[in-house]
């Protein structure tokens, strides 16, 4: 049952936003990275949502950092997720990424804003933030390999601009 309703709100996700994106290729990326960072299961009716074991929902947001994972490559993801990330950044649009900032999921949204300050949309990246502070909901963060936060979107989001910044300024010290 669960599945279906997966199934479903993917389909709807499809129909609404579907042609708003680039291509068809971004849009299956898209679709791919929320049905593996959005779980459905977590679902408890006993519970209220605003309590965090009560909450509806699980959204996952994933690095690539971890301990246990080294490589070379230059586009090395250790985790599905992030992988997907790295082909939606390189190959969408910036108004492909300003589509995802205002994704009805959190967790979308955020790499909507992660994918604007990969390809150097400062400006727009700041605009984001300033709209997620109003509309912020706690989400999951993956972080180094194992550890898991609960985060706001926007404290992520600052978080996420801060590291990004920090990676920036060591390449041009290189």
């Amino acid at each position: 049952m669960k599945k279906i309703l997966l199934f479903f709100t993917l389909l709807i996700f499809g129909i609404t936003f579907g042609q708003n994106y680039s291509n068809n290729k971004i849009e299956n990326y898209i679709s791919k990275l929320i049905e593996l960072s959005v779980n459905l299961d977590d679902y408890d009716y006993d519970v209220s949502v605003s309590e965090p074991i009560g909450r509806k929902e699980t959204f996952i947001v994933k690095d690539k950092y971890t301990s246990n994972f080294i490589s070379s490559k230059k586009w090395f993801a250790d985790n599905e997720q992030h992988l997907i990330f790295i082909k939606i950044y390189r190959k969408g649009t910036e108004s492909d990424f300003l589509i995802m900032t205002n994704s009805e999921y959190p967790n979308i949204r955020v790499y909507g804003f992660w994918a604007l300050i990969k390809n150097n949309k400062i400006n727009d990246a700041l605009n984001v933030l300033k709209e997620e502070k109003g509309k912020a909901k706690e989400i999951e963060w993956n972080s180094l390999g194992c550890d898991i936060y609960l985060k706001q979107t926007d404290e992520l989001m600052s978080e996420i601009f801060e590291i990004e910044n920090i990676i920036r300024a060591n390449k041009r010290q290189k």
